[in-house]
């Protein structure tokens, strides 16, 4: 009868270690991903350190560029029109120009006020995601750049061998300038006409403008709260498994080796998943999108590897932190068992 009690108490056991090392992997790493991704601080030092905002108009740059390259190869030869880049405007210099239209502190100001926006509406802390992004700068910014360009190119043009007049004049397709016009009535003519130019349809950019779904929001909203509750919930269940763990496991001795074995495995998981993750991760989320079929350029994939390089290497941290003290708990379980064999021979 004895014997029937012992083997029932170790299946009861059994049962609950597998589930438990699962339970505290899986789990422990879910509440480090909802520690970091539901913290808006820590996505905009990710951004700052991959040096997103410095990269970016630069690779939103080559893209475009690239679109329009492909377009005009594409057009039937009756369509095709002189591009003005690679004529008067380089590619070295529309990416030199774009930076200064779009600052790297503008657009940096811009992604946090939208960061902060969205988690504070995630966390309950404001009512609705809104933000309001102001073009007015950058309307500025493009003008200004544009006119510079038109200058540049007056500028550089050579005089005709025959008079012409400004209404006439067409800047893309000119080989030289009129002689009988003065360059600086060119010039005044381009600051007049630069604010006629229609650089955005929009002069502010707002959640409604861009039909954002507020019930997609609202949904990840739920979904995050309820995720806010997993570590207390975790370690909760960790401490009742382990008492349910230790009540059941025959002997003194076994108790402590099983109660140890129940937080050193996963420890173990943890460390070595955080390790793995750390080195392999980037390299795997990269090798993912590349196979998507995305037309990235290079640049893009640079600065994506590396977003990816500095945000697991955050997360990895705290998992391998994580499946520290975890593994240091089972420790204490067996340092705990060998005093008690110890107290047992003494006895």
């Amino acid at each position: 009868m004895k014997t029937a009690v012992v083997i029932i108490r170790w299946i009861i056991v059994g049962t609950v270690i597998v589930p438990f090392i699962l339970i505290i992997t899986l789990g422990s790493t879910g509440t480090v991903l909802v520690t970091k991704l539901t913290n808006g601080e820590i996505f905009k030092t990710w951004l700052r350190e991959g040096e997103v905002y410095e990269r970016i108009v630069p690779i939103a740059v080559d893209q475009l560029l690239g679109k329009i390259g492909e377009q005009s190869e594409q057009a039937p030869p009756e369509a095709q029109t002189q591009s003005p880049i690679g004529t008067f405007i380089s590619k070295e210099e529309i990416k030199a120009e774009a930076q200064n239209v779009f600052p790297p502190a503008w657009i940096q100001e811009q992604a946090e006020q939208v960061i902060d926006s969205f988690f504070n509406f995630v966390h309950g802390t404001s009512e609705t995601f809104t933000f309001a992004v102001d073009l007015a700068p950058i309307k500025e910014n493009g003008q200004i750049v544009l006119a510079k360009l038109f200058k540049k190119r007056v500028a550089e043009l050579s005089p005709c061998s025959e008079i012409g007049s400004l209404d006439q004049f067409d800047l893309f397709k000119a080989t030289c300038f009129p002689p009988n016009i003065e360059k600086e009535e060119a010039y005044r003519i381009i600051d007049e006409k630069i604010d006629t130019i229609p650089l955005f349809k929009e002069t502010m950019i707002t959640p409604e403008s861009l039909n954002f779904n507020q019930d997609n929001i609202e949904l990840l909203r739920r979904i995050l709260s309820f995720a806010q509750y997993l570590p207390a919930t975790l370690i909760i269940l960790a401490i009742l498994v382990t008492l349910l763990t230790f009540g059941f496991t025959p002997g003194k001795r076994a108790k402590y080796l099983v109660s140890g074995l129940l937080w050193l495995i996963p420890g173990i998981l943890l460390i070595g998943g955080g390790g793995m993750s750390r080195f392999a991760g980037p390299r795997l989320l990269t090798a993912l999108i590349k196979r998507g079929g995305n037309e990235i350029p290079e640049s893009g994939l640079s600065l994506i590897d590396n977003l990816f390089k500095i945000s697991i290497a955050d997360i990895s941290a705290y998992l391998i932190i994580a499946g520290c003290v975890t593994a240091g708990i089972g420790a204490i379980f067996f340092v705990l068992s060998s005093l008690t064999n110890i107290s047992k021979n003494d006895a």
